[in-house]
């Protein structure tokens, strides 16, 4: 917390990240079927009061600064039905602890934190041990068809095999 207070230029400034960290754990727990408005989506969000909203550009570059200092990652999205993909329809945190501190921060819901905390888990398992050498994709994906969700989605290279993933708390 010092430490984006002291590289901040005002306190407006802090509350915008602030405000960043609390609308990507929101969206977290409860989007599930990915959002290809993400930005605006966030940016709607963080709206506090008229003095603090936070506009589509700053978004932009605030989760352009979260995710170039390794502190969030997007995930991708692939249409089972069409086989579309999308690059970047939901965050995940890199530190499964911060993620779970700020959670506790705002008092989110306790249920909905859970099983986000065990997906973020999985994705960084995926992504952090030699993922690119073990599957096709850049990173994870999640995967939706129709009404349902699969928590990740990928193609082994050892055997060209699709693999969903589906992660439940405990």
């Amino acid at each position: 917390k010092s430490e984006f207070r002291i590289n901040t230029v005002n306190s407006a400034d802090y509350d915008k990240i602030d405000s960043m960290f609390k609308v990507i754990c929101e969206l977290l727990c409860k989007e599930k079927k990915g959002d290809a408005r993400v930005l605006a989506t966030a940016s709607k969000l963080t709206t506090q009061d008229k003095s603090k909203r936070v506009s589509a550009a700053e978004c932009n570059n605030l989760l352009a600064w979260l995710q170039a200092s390794g502190i969030i990652s997007y995930c991708g999205k692939i249409d089972l039905r069409t086989g579309d993909e999308y690059t970047a329809e939901r965050f995940y945190f890199e530190d499964v602890g911060l993620f779970r501190f700020v959670c506790e921060k705002y008092n989110l819901e306790t249920t909905a934190v859970v099983g986000a905390v065990a997906e973020t888990f999985v994705y960084n398992e995926l992504r952090f041990n030699n993922f690119q050498k073990r599957f096709y994709q850049d990173r994870p994906s999640f995967a939706i068809c129709d009404d349902y969700e699969l928590d990740f989605y990928v193609v082994a290279r050892f055997d060209g095999k699709k693999y969903g993933i589906e992660v439940k708390n405990g």
